[in-house]
């Protein structure tokens, strides 16, 4: 995935999120917490995110293993 469109994607969850919301995003040191945290706010995450953050090879990081 681009990175316009999956900063255009963090963008509108942003927005979406509560300012107490907000302040417990910016506590989240990884992306392992994040998720936790999407979970029990009930915060819904659009696929493409999940896809993008999951692990996956992308262009950017062609030569890591995507495992």
């Amino acid at each position: 995935m681009e990175n316009e469109k999956l900063n255009e994607m963090l963008k509108g969850l942003w927005d979406s999120l509560t300012d107490d919301q907000k302040e417990k995003v910016k506590e989240c040191k990884t992306i392992d917490e994040l998720v936790e945290l999407a979970g029990r706010e009930m915060i819904e995450l659009p696929d493409e995110l999940l896809d993008a953050v999951s692990g996956g090879r992308t262009r950017e990081n062609k030569n890591l293993c995507g495992y």
